[in-house]
């Protein structure tokens, strides 16, 4: 439920809350990539672009062949 909660707060625009939840998402192997892809958006939500650059080329790292991270990680690319 951390990853959907995580989601749901970032969305309502509440990243700093939906990080907490994110980071306990990140803790599941199965949830990994997404949750360290829901934390670059919520720190770019947060004005953090470095760190939302380094989450997103992690998520990149964990799932290498996802299309997603691979345009969010793009996104980042200069930070």
């Amino acid at each position: 439920y951390a990853l959907m909660l995580g989601k749901a707060l970032r969305e309502m625009g509440q990243p700093k809350q939906a990080t907490y939840h994110l980071l306990d998402a990140v803790h599941s192997r199965r949830h990994r990539a997404e949750s360290c892809g829901e934390m670059a958006r919520a720190a770019s939500d947060m004005g953090d672009r470095a760190a939302a650059g380094r989450l997103a080329r992690t998520a990149l790292g964990f799932e290498p062949e996802n299309h997603q991270y691979r345009l969010l990680a793009r996104q980042f690319s200069d930070a």
